[in-house]
């Protein structure tokens, strides 16, 4: 009996130490959090600035057209740079408040977490949320932001064009050498830009129209028909608690369920999902069911729908 008790307690004095080895982990993360989002935050702020400021330089009567056109690249390009912060923003808030903070909470002693500030991030969370541009942005699925970005790029193609038209026409009455080398140097920039984007476009095209949607409608065409199965399928193992997640998946679907460019996204998160756990089961669970009528329905749940 000693030697099992000597057992218990190394084997539980191991796992405190990997308990302690992961809390550091997890604390040091939630360091980064609260440094990062601060910074990305100041910087939403200041992209949105300049943005709205070309904007209003851009409708200004005195504006020359060339300015203009120079206004909407900078746009573009400064647009590109914001959305990103926003991403990583709410990717970093998500990760925070979903599963950093969960966790600690967790692992953490009741006098660690009197220490603990849980509340760190809601300031500049307020702020963040306070932009519109952040407050809009929204994660689309692959359906809409494949034509989205395809639409914006070709626009910005477009832009380009007339930038270097209107360049082209200042070059040819500049006298001054300075700007003569200077508009030189820009539409050296915006022929290697404008090379670089089309191609960017056509290949984007390419795969959207040969790759992605011919497996879209495909899809769908298979959601028509074996959604209501995979629905069914997800409940029943909801019911039987092999994966509890899955419940937030469902509550999407009633959110999304009468919106196609949704339900997309949608059915094919839940069908990589059920088909998973069916494959995971079918390997690595073997019961011996004294019950048939048990064995039976284990048996059909672990039935491929496909």
């Amino acid at each position: 009996m000693e030697v099992i008790k000597g057992k218990k307690t190394e084997t539980k004095t191991e796992e405190n130490s990997e308990n302690k080895k992961e809390l550091e982990r997890l604390l040091y993360r939630k360091h980064s959090c609260e440094t990062l989002l601060p910074i990305w935050s100041k910087g939403i702020t200041l992209y949105t600035s300049y943005i709205d400021m070309l904007n209003v330089k851009i409708e200004s009567k005195k504006t020359a057209e060339i300015d203009k056109h120079k206004y909407q690249v900078e746009i573009y390009n400064n647009r590109l740079a914001l959305d990103n912060l926003i991403t990583q923003f709410k990717l970093t808030q998500r990760e925070y408040k979903h599963f950093l903070l969960p966790k600690i909470e967790k692992l953490a002693s009741e006098k660690e977490k009197k220490k603990l500030n849980f509340d760190a991030i809601d300031e500049v969370c307020k702020t963040a949320a306070q932009n519109k541009i952040f407050a809009t942005k929204k994660p689309n699925p692959a359906n809409v932001e494949l034509v989205e970005v395809n639409q914006l790029l070709d626009k910005h193609v477009t832009i380009l064009e007339k930038y270097s038209k209107e360049l082209q026409k200042q070059l040819e009455v500049e006298k001054d050498l300075f700007k003569i080398s200077q508009y030189q140097k820009e539409m050296f920039d915006i022929s290697l830009a404008l090379t670089v984007n089309s191609k960017r476009l056509e290949n984007r095209i390419d795969y959207y129209e040969n790759q992605f949607l011919p497996a879209f409608k495909s899809d769908m065409a298979e959601c028509k028909k074996l959604l209501p199965k995979y629905l069914e399928r997800a409940k029943e193992f909801i019911e039987i608690n092999i994966d509890p997640k899955l419940k937030f998946l469902l509550d999407e679907h009633s959110n999304h369920k009468k919106d196609e460019e949704q339900l997309w996204l949608f059915y094919t998160a839940l069908r990589e999902r059920v088909d998973s756990i069916i494959k995971e089961l079918s390997v690595n669970y073997k019961i011996d069911f004294k019950n048939s009528k048990q064995k039976k329905k284990f048996e059909r749940l672990l039935t491929p729908l496909r």
